[in-house]
C-alpha cells in the first residue's frame, strides 16, 4: 500500500454491500445535491462529491481504490453524513416493523380468539345436537 495514496480495500461481500449502498442511496442523494446547486460553489461541491461517488463506485466494483491524501477528509465527511441517514432510516424502518409486528402480532391474536370462539359454538352446538 502506498503511503503517497492510501488504498482503501473491500472484501467481495463488502462491495455487494457498498454497491448496494450507492445504487439504492447515495447516488440519488448526489445528483440531487447537483441538480439543486445554484451558484458556482455549490455546483464545484457538487461535482467534487460526484468524482469521490465515482472512487467509491471504482471500490465497490474493484474491490480497492487509492485515495489521494488530500480527499480522505472528504470522503470521511461523506461516508459519516450517509451513515447518519442510514441510521436514520435504520431506525424508521425499525420502529416501522415494531409497529408493524405488533399489528400483525394483534391480528393473529384476534384471529385465533375468532377461531377458538368459533370451534367452541361448534363444540357447543355439537354436544347440544349429540
Amino acid at each position: 500500500m502506498s503511503t503517497d495514496n492510501p488504498e482503501i480495500e473491500l472484501d467481495l461481500a463488502e462491495q455487494h454491500v457498498l454497491t448496494d449502498l450507492i445504487d439504492g442511496f447515495i447516488h440519488e442523494r448526489v445528483w440531487e445535491a447537483a441538480r439543486a446547486a445554484r451558484d458556482a460553489e455549490r455546483l464545484e461541491e457538487a461535482a467534487a462529491r460526484m468524482f469521490r461517488l465515482a472512487q467509491l463506485k471504482m471500490l465497490a466494483e474493484d474491490g480497492h481504490v487509492f485515495i489521494a491524501p488530500r480527499e480522505l477528509g472528504a470522503h470521511r465527511a461523506d461516508l459519516m453524513m450517509w451513515l447518519l441517514e442510514a441510521e436514520d432510516i435504520t431506525d424508521e424502518h425499525i420502529a416501522n416493523a415494531v409497529d408493524d409486528a405488533r399489528s400483525t402480532i394483534l391480528q393473529d391474536y384476534a384471529h385465533r380468539c375468532l377461531c377458538e370462539r368459533i370451534v367452541k359454538q361448534i363444540d357447543a352446538q355439537a354436544a347440544v345436537t349429540a
